[in-house]
């Protein structure tokens, strides 16, 4: 057909409408576009929620590590002043010297202040009777 030219001229069908059998496949392809749009889509979102939980967990793990390195620090520094503290204390071998010079002393032959008093009292007491008795 020859074309007509001006302004009269015959409109052709759009080429999509000439071959329906490749508008089938566009709208084919169309919809498994958009279906694998979805599903990226629903994949992404499915990973974001993983990165957050997996970084609210890491959160969770490293606020507990530290709560353990604070123990473990407060548990050394006891440990440390309880081993200061029983360095600090007499040994085996001291507390037999002691125990020794316990026994040499006899501690319990001691005599308190207030029995000696009571000693010279009675002496000076004994003394005066003595002493009135030779008046006489």
């Amino acid at each position: 057909m020859a074309e007509q030219k001006g302004f009269f001229r015959k409109e052709q069908p759009p080429p999509l409408q000439q071959n329906p059998e490749i508008a089938q496949r566009i709208r084919m392809l169309e919809e498994r576009y958009s279906s694998v749009t979805n599903r990226l889509q629903l994949v992404e979102q499915n990973t974001l929620a993983s990165q957050r939980k997996a970084h609210a967990d890491i959160k969770a793990i490293l606020e507990e590590l530290t709560d353990i390195k604070k123990g473990m620090n407060d548990l050394q520094e006891k440990f440390l002043l309880l081993v200061r503290e029983l360095q600090a204390t007499a040994k085996k071998e001291e507390l037999d010297v002691l125990a020794k010079y316990i026994s040499y002393w006899e501690p319990l032959n001691f005599v308190t202040r207030s029995e000696v008093e009571k000693i010279v009292q009675e002496a000076v007491e004994s003394t005066k009777f003595i002493y009135a008795q030779k008046r006489e």
